[in-house]
């Protein structure tokens, strides 16, 4: 089991200048002034309500649409299958009213206040377009904010900016070399009540620059980047070692598609732990379960190599890897439950080429032969470990 820790390179903040690995990183502040030209060019302006401006879309409820409970809602999915958002209502300004939210005049966010006759406008001469991403508390303080894409002029990122109508503030986040960038996920994860924003960011060669993750609490960058990785596959941001908080556990795509790594993100720690084995041609993350009873998930990953196939289990919390191969079958995960009454699932598991079943009792580091896949009290036979079958624990 090849485990490699990789460091984050953390941003540092001074005043509104921000240093990524060595690279500089323009912040802007708003002015609680309506309409008054600043520095930055961020402009928010408080402008009679034009009915022309007010569109008729179907209200996007963020937090059933696209939010779910353990994982900011975007629990496996790629960058390209997120939801567009086009209009949402929030409490912004933390007054205990929902705004209305929605992009007007192309490149502009408007704020609709609940009895007000005029919008909060924010807007940049250098927007082009922008996309509405997120609504979320990212500060920890009343009200939430809202999270958009601008691209420039010239088609590149011009910033994933967080704007604080409570404040009037637009935070702006983008390193050199940041040519375009996504966002898959916002969520908390280090249990200090302010989502953290996850992006993936590529140069102008489409390399993948880094996995990031804002923290706009304390206007801060972590990045986490290697050669070999070239875009991210499924993610879950889910407890897989036991202790406060979650990590963000990514399936890393090389530039043939093939399984690079599974990577489990300590943000909190600001460390990255990478998993593979040399002989995972191909793989994928199967799903996220307890497989032994202790606390923190493990991750099932499925593979292909030219010697065997088989299914590996990750133990994050012990940093090592069960290895189940079968040397001349397919295995297929039929079943994932409890069928021996102790702590921790099991998996069932079909060899089609041997027309069988065989039962992983990871805790045990077990493998039997089953009739089906159901409770052991129930077999006809007891189980015995099949032929064929080997297990290496790293």
């Amino acid at each position: 089991m090849s485990l490699v820790l990789l460091p984050a390179v953390p941003s540092i903040v001074v005043g509104f200048l921000f240093i990524l690995a060595g690279s500089s990183l323009t912040g802007c502040n708003q002015s609680d002034a309506p309409s008054q030209n600043l520095p930055n060019q961020y402009q928010a302006a408080g402008l009679p309500l034009d009915p022309v401006e007010t569109p008729e879309f179907l209200i996007a409820d963020w937090q059933e649409s696209v939010s779910g409970e353990n994982s900011g809602g975007l629990a496996g999915l790629a960058p390209h299958e997120r939801p567009e958002i086009a209009y949402f209502q929030a409490d912004t300004d933390g007054d205990g009213s929902q705004e209305e939210v929605y992009l007007c005049r192309s490149a502009r966010v408007c704020i609709k206040h609940d009895g007000l006759s005029s919008l909060s406008i924010y807007s940049n001469p250098n927007w082009q377009t922008v996309s509405l991403v997120a609504v979320h508390d990212t500060d920890g303080e009343a009200g939430s904010e809202i999270i958009v894409v601008a691209i420039s002029k010239d088609a590149s990122l011009a910033c994933i900016c967080v704007i604080h109508e409570r404040t009037g503030a637009v935070e702006s986040y983008r390193a050199a070399g940041w040519h375009t960038a996504s966002i898959f996920a916002t969520t908390d994860i280090d249990g200090d009540k302010a989502a953290e924003v996850f992006i993936l960011a590529r140069d102008n060669q489409d390399a993948l620059q880094c996995i990031c993750v804002i923290h706009d609490r304390e206007r801060t960058i972590h990045t986490y980047h290697s050669p070999i990785w070239s875009t991210l596959g499924s993610y879950y941001i889910e407890d897989a070692d036991g202790r406060p908080g979650k990590e963000l556990i990514v399936e890393i795509r090389d530039r043939t598609n093939g399984l690079a790594c599974v990577c489990i993100i300590h943000d909190q720690n600001e460390q990255a732990k990478i998993y593979n084995e040399s002989h995972w041609h191909s793989g994928a993350v199967n799903q996220l379960v307890d497989t032994d009873g202790q606390p923190g998930m493990e991750i099932v990953v499925s593979y292909t190599s030219e010697s065997a196939n088989g299914i590996a289990v990750i133990h994050d919390r012990e940093e090592s890897i069960s290895d189940y191969s079968f040397s001349g079958d397919n295995p297929t995960i039929q079943q994932v439950a409890d069928f021996d009454s102790a702590k921790g699932a099991e998996l069932c598991v079909l060899l089609a080429n041997r027309d069988a079943l065989v039962l992983i009792a990871d805790r045990t580091h077990e493998q039997m032969s089953v009739e089906a896949c159901g409770p052991l009290a129930d077999q006809d036979q007891l189980p015995h470990k099949p032929s064929g079958l080997t297990l290496g624990r790293s």
